[in-house]
């Protein structure tokens, strides 16, 4: 359904009624408010954490990949820094041409698209064909993902799916879906939404299936979230945290060593820890945790310190200026 503002409307209509007076316009008007339109409201609006590729067809040497940063701006050769977050593509498009005009009078387009949509990303592992980190335009259903992942294998019990919460004032809490139960009721959407860094787990049914059984699929350790090179790393005796994170290619400089978590699983329940890796840098006569085949470790982001702030910074400014308001308008009332 499409929600049009009249006001904007009204301010056309002197235009339309010129258009009007010619029949063979009104066909291609039909389609501008009919398609169009909507299409121009579906357009993706870029965030923070995404992948973007920037080229120039008349400068290729410019041509350049980069991640929209927290501050929300790209860095692109020559211009530096640009803004970018909440830009759709196209009007990130005019924006880099217009910093680059004034270097380069001659550059007049530029092509941007987004790779990774890495504001939105999601964890994958257990019983898939293939887990790791996926990324949408919108975030998807717990179904959705795992069919990105190439689906459930043979030993995948959908009853008892985990869901670890990546991101918000919900981070670390552990759900569990039954998604075969929503599937028989055609009832995916009902299941609760995913959220930017979740972690799911798809647990095994403990069933032999052709001669093997679903532990064999266990020789995997899985690093996640500010790692270098984040995925699935073969499992070998005695490896630990520190090791395992190594193996990875080593913390972002914008990892948080402080609050990194660790998910044990088995084929009924999943337990979650919150470990300072940090702490096995300052004390290295501290052994680091011992891992498990098939345990996730996730390095989440470092918040910044307005972020860590939260919410009370954000209710506490919103209480003082609703009151301040308040006493404005009731001074002027009795004035």
């Amino acid at each position: 359904m499409l929600f049009w503002d009249f006001g904007k409307l009204e301010q056309l209509m002197p235009k339309l009624n010129v258009l009007r007076r010619t029949q063979k316009t009104w066909p291609w008007l039909l389609f501008i408010f009919v398609f169009a339109a909507p299409l121009a409201a579906q357009e993706y609006v870029i965030e923070r954490d995404d992948l973007v590729s920037i080229t120039f067809w008349q400068q290729p040497s410019l041509n350049t990949q980069s991640r929209v940063g927290d501050d929300g701006t790209i860095d692109l050769p020559v211009v530096g820094r640009v803004n970018a977050a909440g830009y759709t593509t196209a009007k990130l498009e005019i924006e880099i041409v217009r910093q680059y005009s004034f270097y380069n009078a001659k550059i007049t387009q530029a092509r941007v698209s987004v790779l990774e949509f890495g504001s939105k990303k999601v964890y994958i592992n257990g019983q898939v064909t293939r887990p790791g980190k996926f990324t949408f335009a919108t975030m998807p259903t717990i179904w959705q993902v795992i069919l990105e992942a190439g689906g459930p294998l043979e030993t995948a019990n959908l009853s008892q799916i985990t869901v670890v919460r990546g991101s918000g004032q919900d981070a670390g809490k552990v759900l569990t879906v039954d998604l075969a139960e929503a599937l028989n009721r055609n009832a995916v959407n009902e299941l609760p939404r995913l959220t930017p860094g979740d972690i799911i787990y798809v647990p095994t049914t403990g069933t032999v299936i052709a001669g093997r059984t679903p532990l064999q699929q266990s020789t995997l350790v899985y690093v996640y979230g500010e790692v270098a090179r984040p995925g699935a790393f073969q499992y070998e005796a005695s490896t630990n945290m520190v090791q395992a994170v190594i193996n990875a290619g080593g913390p972002n400089p914008t990892a948080d060593l402080k609050h990194v978590r660790l998910i044990s699983t088995d084929s009924l329940y999943t337990q979650v820890a919150e470990v300072d890796l940090q702490m096995f840098n300052e004390a290295p006569s501290v052994p680091p945790l011992l891992l498990h085949a098939g345990d996730t470790i996730y390095l989440p982001k470092r918040r910044s310190f307005l972020q860590a702030l939260g919410g009370a910074f954000t209710e506490t400014y919103r209480i003082v200026l609703t009151t301040a308001a308040s006493v404005v308008v009731y001074s002027l009332a009795r004035d």
